[in-house]
Formats: structure tokens, sequence, C-alpha cells
């Protein structure tokens, strides 16, 4: 059973959790509405740590986690249901790539193991990492998104010059 220190949902897990919902947001092209992202991604790890507690099966709580994510970003947003499953999906699939690239690179750079540092105080901020990325892929998408839509749509004819 995964058990969060509530100092690691303080320092890691609302952190991460913020900056999923962000991606989430950004993934849907909603814009990053921090008014709406920030409060999702708290209620989100609370429900993490909550979720963490119980005695369920490994893997399990990501599957129940990613309902209530979508749950929330739909009752925030009232985006698209399948839009939002798209998203919610990619976000996770793209965190434990993050995880293994960040972290794990960070612990071959240290010299350390999960088990050399699991129950030291530190810990929460070993998965810095992939947080800091999570947020750098959000800015970047909604930075995209929005070049996108500045960028105006010219019609097929519209060569700039006169029409005469």
């Amino acid at each position: 059973m995964l058990r969060m220190k509530w100092y690691t949902l303080i320092l890691q897990g609302i952190p991460e959790t913020v900056a999923t919902a962000a991606v989430v947001f950004a993934l849907l092209r909603l814009g990053l509405k921090w008014r709406l992202i920030v409060p999702i991604g708290v209620a989100q790890g609370l429900a993490a740590y909550l979720v963490r507690m119980l005695p369920i099966s490994f893997g399990v709580h990501t599957v129940l986690l990613m309902f209530v994510l979508m749950g929330l970003v739909r009752l925030a947003t009232g985006a698209d249901m399948v839009s939002i499953i798209r998203a919610v999906l990619i976000v996770n699939i793209v965190i434990p790539v993050l995880e293994l690239l960040g972290t794990g690179s960070l612990f071959r750079l240290l010299g350390v193991t999960y088990a050399d540092v699991a129950d030291k105080w530190y810990w929460p901020l070993l998965g810095w990492p992939h947080v800091i990325a999570l947020y750098a892929l959000a800015f970047g998408l909604d930075r995209r998104n929005r070049r996108r839509k500045e960028v105006p749509e010219h019609a097929a004819d519209d060569a700039g010059g006169s029409h005469s």
C-alpha cells in the first residue's frame, strides 16, 4: 500500500497535481486559467493523499485518480468528456516518462537509489525535475495554442495584392 506523508503532499504532491491539471487545460486548449487549475490540482492532490490510504492494489489508485481528475475538469469547465478523457490519458502517459527521465537521471547523478532516500525528509524534492517538466510542458503547449490563435487564417485567394 502506498502511503503519502503529509509533507510529501505539500512539497511534491500538490505541485505535481496542479501541474498535471495545467497540462490537461493546455491539451484541451482552454488557456492556463489558474483560478480553476489551482483548486482542481489541490483537490486532486488531496484525493491522491486519501486514495493512497485505501487498501487497494498498486495501480488502482492511478485509475481512480484519473476519474477524479476527469470529473473535476468536467465540473470546472464543461469541456467535452471525450477530449477530457484523451487529455487525462495523455498526461498519465507523460508523467511516468518524465519521472523516469527526471528522477531517474537525478538518482544516477547523485548515486542514490529509491531505497536510500525513500524515508528521508528531502525525498519529495527529488521528484521536482518531472514537476518542473510538467509546468514547462503546460506553458509550452499553452504558448503554442495562443500562437495558433494569433495567426489569421487567410482565404485561398488572399495573396495580399490588389484584386483587379
